[in-house]
């Protein structure tokens, strides 16, 4: 009897043990520990659910927080796990309140509202506030994606793809973005997959990559002092236009070789022009934050500039405010190496950004770049009192030089030497074109006739 009773008891204990054992795998298997939100299997489990109930459908809110992976690179997973946890907090409170939020993936989370999903008031909120964290706030942006189930919808995996599809649609949009989930999405991802592919060979084939140039102009002297070198891609015989293939190189880990490529060019422009004994022109190239918040980026393309015999003369560097919103130590970390090896850098997209008077007058840059939205309102009469002359003040005042950016007509001209700005670019002096032509056009360019042509 005694050894039945402790067969018996040996037996419930085992079986308990299996239980809390089949708990445990449970509980790893369905949910998210850093969190202590469900994971994705846990989410798709409870939709899945939810999906077979009758009634009105909730809306799916994916939403990723860019900038998760550089932030644990840099400061640790411990600080990622606290913006996450911060962003979640913003998502379930008041006034968002997504229910059975979830972690989705490793920087992006996913949560249930109303079948009428959130109010663009809401979503607004969502996108352009930082995220509080313990010492300050995140600097990092978000990118939105509602998914509307619909009647058809059975499965939650299919609403999953959905919602990737939807986040990927809204990747490399300024400031953030929200966006609905259509059919057309799918279309979408596969061409973006054909141009991720197909630009991986031209890199590594060396063709097809080449830059266009847009003159810079002095003001007060009336003369081209340089030029931006704007990357431009041909893919049989077509043009992709930057604005879809820089995202698709700077998500598939190719910006760098993208950067190479155009520095590799803007080094035969300068050995083309000193072959012909004409003078050193200075060109601007643009720089991506994702590659500067890598410790290792600077170093190896300052031995490469090195290699390739450009020098602070020839080669200067553009960086827009809000990548530097996005990342900020790091960024500013790799500009001062460039800045403490000669190189000029430039503040693109100035105002835009919504950078701090603290940040800007730590930042390592030695000019700005109005934003052409500033420029294109810009009239004589107005002058004074516009966003451009506050903007001139300003970088004045923290001892920048400054380029406008977009100058299409005379009276934007006009206007910006009237203010003492110092250089600008735009269709007005030239656009951006190959190599030959802006070549033909430095060459014969005169600010009157330029004037005189659009007048």
């Amino acid at each position: 009897m005694l050894d039945s009773l402790w067969r018996f008891a040996s037996s419930v204990a085992q079986a308990a043990e299996t239980v809390d054992q089949i708990a445990r795998l449970e509980r790893l298997a369905y949910h998210d520990g850093a969190l202590g939100l469900p994971n994705r299997h846990g989410f798709e489990r409870m939709l899945d659910q939810r999906l077979q109930e009758p009634g009105p459908r909730p809306v799916l809110v994916f939403c990723a927080v860019e900038g998760v992976a550089v932030i644990a690179a840099t400061f640790g997973a411990t600080a990622a796990t606290q913006v996450l946890r911060a962003v979640a907090g913003v998502l379930q409170g008041p006034p968002i309140g997504l229910d059975r939020l979830a972690r989705f993936a490793d920087d992006s989370l996913v949560g249930l509202a109303g079948p009428d999903g959130l109010d663009p008031p809401v979503l607004e909120t969502l996108q352009t506030q930082p995220v509080p964290v313990e010492g300050g706030m995140a600097p990092v942006r978000l990118r939105v994606a509602c998914v509307d189930p619909g009647s058809e919808v059975r499965e939650a995996s299919t609403l999953s793809r959905h919602g990737q599809a939807a986040l990927l649609a809204a990747e490399g949009g300024k400031g953030g973005g929200t966006i609905r989930y259509t059919r057309a999405m799918n279309d979408g991802l596969y061409r973006r997959l054909r141009l991720r592919t197909a630009l991986r060979r031209s890199l590594e084939r060396d063709r097809g990559i080449d830059v266009h140039l847009q003159p810079q102009v002095d003001l007060a002297r009336g003369t081209i002092i340089g030029a931006e070198a704007l990357c431009r891609w041909f893919l049989d015989g077509h043009v992709v236009l930057p604005e879809e293939f820089i995202p698709l190189a700077e998500t598939g880990g190719l910006s760098r070789a993208l950067t190479g490529a155009v520095i590799q060019r803007v080094a035969e422009i300068g050995a083309d022009r000193r072959a012909l004994g004409r003078p050193a022109l200075r060109l601007s190239v643009n720089l991506s934050a994702m590659d500067l918040s890598s410790d290792d980026f600077v170093e190896t393309l300052l031995r490469d500039i090195e290699a390739l015999g450009l020098t602070p003369d020839l080669l200067a560097f553009e960086i827009t405010e809000a990548q530097i919103l996005i990342h900020p130590r790091p960024v500013l970390d790799e500009v001062a190496k460039l800045r403490r090896a000669g190189f000029e850098v430039l503040l693109d997209d100035f105002g835009t950004g919504r950078a701090s008077l603290s940040l800007l007058e730590r930042l390592p840059v030695t000019a700005v770049k109005i934003d052409r939205t500033f420029v294109a309102s810009l009239t004589v009469a107005g002058a004074s009192r516009s966003l451009v002359a506050t903007a001139l003040a300003m970088a004045r005042g923290l001892g920048l030089g400054v380029v406008a950016e977009g100058v299409e007509t005379v009276e934007q001209h006009q206007a910006l030497a009237a203010l003492g700005c110092e250089v600008a670019q735009g269709f007005l002096y030239g656009a951006a074109v190959p190599v030959a032509e802006f070549e033909r056009l430095v060459g014969g360019w005169s600010l009157a006739r330029c004037l005189a042509t659009a007048t």
